[in-house]
């Protein structure tokens, strides 16, 4: 077999395996040219607590990834599982313009567009960029964030279909 071949096979079974991690939703916001834009992602994680970090991958193909370069500053919306209507606007079928008619969207003090009703709302500036295979990582350190729902009901992306965490043990 040649590596060409296993590599495939290897993709394959690759994304197989990664439709069996459960991940939590976010819309990625940012500002361009005082407009809004914005993806859904899963591929979003904590850095650091000190200082508070987190990274989001971005396809290089998304059409935010030039208003991420240039804005240095993003918002992460993690969505509750109540959210996932809004997921349907942000998948890459409607124009920028598009995705923000719906749902209540507001806007932090610099511009950042966030949702109303998002289970939390991470404001950062993105510190650096690593470029890797289709997508580049972006790391931010976190400056804000803002929730008010005192028990985490996450939305999940598993398996092609969106899903609600449902806890084994008492917190």
């Amino acid at each position: 077999m040649s590596g060409k071949t296993r590599a495939i096979g290897c993709m394959d079974a690759f994304k197989q395996a990664m439709r069996g991690v459960a991940g939590t939703v976010a819309i990625v916001t940012a500002s361009e040219d005082g407009q809004p834009v914005g993806m859904a992602a899963t591929s979003f994680c904590s850095v650091s607590m000190e200082p508070p970090s987190l990274l989001v991958c971005v396809n290089k193909a998304a059409s935010m990834l030039q208003a991420m370069r240039q804005s240095r500053r993003l918002c992460l919306n993690i969505l509750q599982s109540d959210n996932h209507a809004v997921c349907s606007y942000f998948g890459g079928q409607y124009s920028q313009e598009e995705r923000f008619k719906f749902h209540v969207w507001s806007a932090t003090a610099e511009g950042l567009p966030f949702l109303k009703d998002a289970q939390a709302v991470v404001v950062g500036t993105i510190v650096e960029e690593i470029p890797h295979g289709t997508h580049t990582v972006f790391i931010a350190n976190v400056e804000d964030v803002y929730s008010d729902h005192p028990s985490p009901d996450p939305l999940l992306y598993v398996n092609g279909g969106y899903a609600k965490a449902v806890c084994l043990t008492a917190a």
